[in-house]
């Protein structure tokens, strides 16, 4: 089966898109991939439009995603200075736009609102949205294999572009790899990614050169299988409190590479902000609820300093946490290096307590036995440290405080990601709200 796909696909200079002309109507150009890829996924839309019209693209961001019956539509960055068009295929002034019709009105406004945001200032938190990107990354990934030894065999292939990342494949005579950049929100993950490899060798992908900043990193290829037993999960957090207890008490030198402090001391000041962001109509939106639901959202606010204070007294130190892990971000073994298990993507660590990055795995997973597994692999691996008693309540509390955790960390995601791609990861907010919402009714004294 195939799954179509629309692009905006302008000319190198960024005046002009091209549209199909058809009478009196315009229409963006369609193509066709597999189904069943997600919208950050690119390889196979800039392989299908540059195999198709022998023009050299990349993607920049998806204007629209796929789904409930539309197709997504992507806008490309456009590297060729001379590219022709196909027959019935034409370039169109930008200036044009708002005195034409599109057959698709939902595609008019797609376009519309990439002019009237294309030169929005929080597109340069994403680099990877500049045109001129790619060929700056290119230059530094030919530069950084050259002083390995090796030599790039081809150009780099875009393998993913959002709000969070554009990871690009790198094909070289000694083996692929992986460039990934990140946007500022994120810039610590190069540094952290490669002092994490240095001191704990067997449980990172290798970092083979980084760029802190242009929050650009060079790594090696890893491929391996999610965890999805209690084995696997018990091996995970034991590699990671054996990571987390390195930095008792040097919790500081977290901070210094740039890791968010987001101790429960902090916690409750941090989140001051969502307190007053909820008396705002126009804000209601952004975190998905309503009048009544934000008058209880502020009201529970206001009872988490207690709580913290409860999970703090259960004597379990903060450290560094990942703040993102679930299987999609570990493997059991890494097939290439033999390093098991393999823990990657630490865009969102920081300094919190340790208890909080279960909570991820636990509600991101579907089946109850594998949560329940998870669960307690977590239970048996902390009571190898504590009495198992001190660590069920400070897990019980710690699932209580999580998601307002978690509300804070993807509310700093939206109010830095451009506007215009929000839309990406607004229903993680929005998630973790009504985990609040929806959570037993809490007292300013849980047991």
């Amino acid at each position: 089966m195939s799954d179509p796909f629309y692009v905006v696909l302008p000319d190198y200079s960024i005046q002009r898109i091209a549209l199909i002309t058809n009478g009196t109507s315009n229409s963006l150009p369609q193509f066709a991939r597999e189904e069943g890829i997600r919208y950050h996924t690119v390889a196979t839309v800039n392989a299908t439009v540059s195999t198709a019209w022998h023009i050299p693209v990349t993607v920049s961001h998806c204007l629209k995603e796929g789904v409930n019956g539309a197709h997504a539509v992507f806008l490309l960055h456009n590297h060729d200075e001379s590219s022709s068009l196909p027959p019935n295929v034409e370039w169109v002034e930008l200036s044009q736009l708002n005195s034409i019709s599109f057959e698709e009105p939902t595609h008019q406004l797609c376009v519309s609102d990439w002019v009237s945001s294309k030169d929005d200032p929080s597109w340069n938190h994403v680099p990877w949205s500049k045109s001129t990107f790619f060929g700056r990354a290119t230059k530094w990934i030919n530069e950084k294999v050259a002083q390995t030894g090796a030599t790039v065999l081809g150009a780099p292939i875009q393998i993913r572009t959002w709000a969070l990342s554009c990871v690009l494949r790198v094909e070289t005579n000694n083996g692929t790899l992986y460039f990934k950049a990140l946007p500022d929100f994120f810039g610590h993950e190069p540094v952290l990614a490669k002092y994490l490899v240095e001191h704990f060798p067997k449980y990172f992908v290798d970092v083979v050169a980084i760029d802190a900043s242009q929050h650009w990193m060079l790594m090696k290829e890893y491929a391996g299988s999610e965890p999805e037993t209690y084995e696997h999960w018990h091996d995970i957090l034991k590699a990671m409190t054996e990571i987390q207890s390195h930095y008792n008490g040097r919790l500081d030198e977290l901070v210094s590479l740039g890791c968010s402090d987001r101790r429960l001391e902090r916690l409750p000041e941090l989140l001051k902000p969502v307190s007053d962001e909820l008396k705002q109509p126009h804000m209601l939106e952004f975190y998905g609820v309503n009048e009544e639901e934000a008058e209880e959202l502020g009201r529970r606010l206001h009872l988490l300093p207690e709580l913290c204070r409860h999970l703090e007294s259960c004597g379990i130190a903060e450290t560094l946490i990942h703040g993102d892990l679930w299987g999609p971000n570990t493997i059991v073994r890494d097939t290439k290096s033999d390093k098991a298990p393999l823990i990657f993507d630490w865009t969102d660590a920081s300094v919190a307590h340790p208890f909080l990055d279960i909570y991820i795995s636990t509600t991101s997973e579907k089946n109850e036995a594998k949560r329940s597994a998870q669960r307690q692999a977590h239970i048996d691996v902390w009571s190898e440290y504590f009495p198992r008693e001190q660590v069920v309540k400070a897990l019980e509390i710690s699932e209580q405080v999580a998601p307002y955790y978690f509300v804070l960390a993807w509310r700093n995601v939206q109010l830095n990601a451009p506007e215009q791609s929000r839309w990406e990861l607004i229903y993680l907010l929005h998630r973790f709200v009504r985990y609040i919402l929806n959570a037993k009714q809490l007292d300013s004294k849980p047991a």
